[in-house]
């Protein structure tokens, strides 16, 4: 059978050859150029005389000014693709820039050796593939990574400087806390007491007076019961604020204190057990795990229908493990979540929020009739926190 490329002329082949989407070059040992195709002319300068012989005794760095993409410095001559062909290394490819007037032209050139019958290259065939729009897609998109990058710095500093500041809302609040608790132990509370006795040591008034309040024992005794319950409000209220316990004893004995005054109050059977000894630790890790007690007792008190609840807390090399159970009804954690989200309550995202600040990790169990269990872990402040703490 006769091959169909034995009826091809060969003076036909340079027609393909300008057919080609690239630009062709063949180059002898020295890299001069020997033949061009179509594409291959259109990427020389028009200053270039190709009719000249000069023209052919340039080689093609030199002619087409060849640049590095990156740096827009000129291309390095052992790294040239055509070179490594003279060279007789293996085919490679590489990605150049041209300078055509005000406008750079980007190009992937590869080049393959042809060998002669020593097994010498002689002869170096290029090709050069115009990727220019593929370079202007890169840099837009290099551009948009640059700027996504930027946005997301702002971002993270703006969610670091929100945490910093919503960490220092917490300890003035706590700070304000601490100071109203004394306020209302210290001044009012002494207040109340002193007129208790006063009214205790005041004679009583056997004289009516039209108009005037007879101080009876009946009215003393009513004023007397009137103070001791404002004095209890007070007490408990100086309590909610910041049990003094927390700042004098420690965690562990102020959860202690806490869960069986809740205990007597509310008639439910909740437990507190201190699984390792524990020491004085970082204050806002104690407020922190006390305030997600006192949230998740309260909340079982009024919401859980449970008869029983247990705290347990436990150190580790780490940081502190809290752990807060119950027998109710549970809850869809998930909607309550989305309640929350919605602004319609701020227990969950609140207690949420304090573990987060501290670095800590929180985990809220519950389903409708088992139950809840909040698992809550701070770590404790690595030495470079403690360092920065102590020098503020």
């Amino acid at each position: 059978m006769e091959n169909s490329f034995s009826r091809i002329d060969p003076n036909d082949w340079p027609k393909f050859i300008d057919a080609l989407p690239v630009a062709v070059f063949a180059l002898n040992k020295r890299a001069f150029p020997i033949y061009l195709n179509r594409k291959a002319f259109s990427l020389l300068s028009k200053s270039l005389d190709v009719n000249n012989p000069l023209f052919y005794e340039q080689d093609l760095l030199d002619l087409l000014k060849v640049k590095t993409p990156e740096s827009n410095l000129p291309y390095p001559r052992e790294r040239f693709p055509v070179f490594c062909a003279l060279r007789g290394e293996k085919p490679s490819v590489d990605d150049i820039a041209i300078q055509q007037g005000n406008d750079t032209r980007y190009f992937q050139v590869s080049a393959v050796p042809i060998f002669a019958d020593d097994e010498k290259p002689v002869f170096a065939v290029a090709t050069f593939m115009d990727i220019s729009a593929r370079k202007r897609i890169e840099t837009q998109l290099k551009w948009r990574n640059l700027e996504l990058e930027s946005l997301f710095d702002q971002v993270s500093r703006g969610k670091e400087e929100l945490r910093v500041l919503s960490k220092r809302l917490l300890t003035v609040q706590e700070e304000e806390r601490r100071h109203i608790s004394r306020e209302l132990h210290d001044e009012i509370g002494q207040a109340l007491t002193i007129l208790k006795i006063k009214l205790q040591t005041l004679p009583n008034s056997k004289v009516d007076v039209p108009g005037a309040l007879t101080l009876s024992p009946e009215n003393v005794q009513e004023m007397l019961r009137s103070i001791d319950d404002t004095l209890q409000q007070v007490r408990n209220l100086s309590v909610d604020l910041r049990p003094s316990v927390l700042d004098d004893l420690g965690l562990p004995a102020a959860l202690r204190w806490y869960v069986d005054r809740q205990a007597q109050l509310s008639g439910i059977e909740i437990k507190f057990q201190s699984l390792s000894t524990i020491d004085r630790i970082a204050s806002e890790i104690e407020t922190a795990c006390f305030r997600l007690v006192q949230e998740a007792i309260t909340n079982i008190i009024r919401h859980s229908g449970a008869s029983r609840a247990r705290v347990l807390l436990e150190r580790d090399q780490t940081g502190i493990h809290l752990r807060i159970v119950d027998d109710g009804s549970g809850f869809d954690v998930s909607k309550a979540y989305e309640e929350a989200r919605l602004g319609r309550s701020s227990g969950l995202l609140g207690m949420k929020e304090r573990v987060h600040l501290l670095k800590g990790k929180i985990e809220i169990l519950g389903n409708l009739g088992n139950g809840v269990q909040i698992q809550a872990f701070f770590p404790f402040p690595s030495p470079e926190e403690n360092n920065k703490r102590t020098t503020k």
